[in-house]
């Protein structure tokens, strides 16, 4: 039960949204089918040639129309679900620092941890997902170890800002926005399943109270269905 009182009983699928809603569906349809227990929302999708949005005050189950209580989960992280963005994430300047480049309606967008947070703090989602560094499979052994460590490096970050407001001043706004988001915390799956073994057992130790669960990610990114269901098995099994 999340702190909008959404109740979902585990497990149960994400729908895939654009700007958070389902395509083709009004908040009003997408009431009547109960079936429906949590949407998959991109932040990307919220980034215009201004920033980001939405900047009216209100959050994102209010921008919706999914506001009451009983409502779809809401899921917030930044990679597209709707699209196989192979080159999402590529790009040398991105690469070299700590930005991610996204594409967005707006063009290419390069984005920070900071900045990503500040959507979250903006949105209040009912779970937010770490950031990871998706890359393809043949991209070289020296990125993928580079996505390794930027994934774990943010999911250290996450912690760290979701541990200041759990314990920071009472009455923050950015402190208030971020205790009622649930931090789930992202796992890396690489070719090299002792690296993605490693990578879940150290994001295990990362995580402490703070995260509520965790994805597996970098997976749908040109991997055979073999390695895809090897990297699932074995990171599971931690």
């Amino acid at each position: 039960t999340t702190s909008r009182g959404v109740t979902a009983d585990t497990p149960f699928g994400l729908v895939m949204t654009r700007k958070g809603l389902p395509s083709y569906l009004t908040p009003d349809n997408l009431k009547a089918l109960s079936e429906v227990k949590g949407l998959h929302v991109c932040a990307a999708h919220f980034f215009d040639k201004k920033g980001m949005y939405p900047k009216t005050g209100r959050n994102l189950a209010e921008l919706i129309g999914l506001a009451e209580p009983n409502s779809a989960l809401l899921l917030l992280g930044l990679r597209d679900p709707l699209t196989f963005n192979i080159n999402m994430y590529s790009g040398a300047s991105a690469v070299r620092n700590t930005m991610l480049s996204v594409d967005s309606d707006s063009g290419a967008k390069p984005i920070t941890h900071e900045m990503y947070m500040d959507v979250v703090r903006r949105t209040q989602p009912d779970l937010c997902l770490s950031l990871s560094d998706e890359v393809v499979r043949n991209c070289g052994g020296k990125r993928a170890k580079r996505a390794l460590k930027r994934t774990r490096e943010w999911l250290e970050k996450s912690v760290a800002d979701f541990s200041t407001a759990a314990t920071g001043e009472e009455g923050s706004r950015d402190n208030e926005a971020l205790g009622s988001v649930g931090l789930v915390g992202s796992i890396f799956a690489s070719d090299n399943l002792e690296d993605s073994v490693e990578h879940a057992r150290v994001a295990a130790e990362i995580a402490s109270d703070e995260v509520v669960g965790f994805a597996i990610m970098g997976l749908g990114l040109r991997e055979s269905h073999l390695a895809r269901r090897e990297a699932l098995q074995s990171i599971n099994k931690q």
